[in-house]
């Protein structure tokens, strides 16, 4: 499902997964992640989850995937996440503009 959204909206560069329909997650599942999130990684999108609950985040967490992913894949509550997202595009944006506009002085 989250290479089909990758496929539909080829131009994205991060995906947001809400997890809070997720119940449980064994070692497949990690893998799962870890495979999904290197592929990701290696075409230059980055995978976030949000609203995780306590016991996935916690596998997650126990079996090194947070790490491996980073902290800043995990976010509370989507809006969270939205609101992060957001702020982290805008400030790419401002840049890209700042380095833009510098180059050509």
């Amino acid at each position: 499902m989250i290479l089909e959204a990758h496929a539909d909206y080829p131009k994205a560069t991060t995906i947001l997964v809400v997890g809070s329909g997720i119940n449980d997650i064994d070692a497949s599942g990690e893998e799962k992640i870890r495979e999904v999130a290197k592929h990701l990684r290696e075409v230059g999108v980055n995978l976030v989850f949000s609203s995780l609950k306590n016991q996935v985040m916690r596998v997650l967490e126990d079996s090194g995937v947070v790490k491996e992913m980073g902290k800043y894949a995990f976010y509370a509550s989507k809006e969270t996440a939205f609101n992060a997202l957001k702020t982290a595009h805008d400030s790419a944006l401002k840049y890209e503009c700042y380095e833009e506009e510098q180059a050509n002085k």
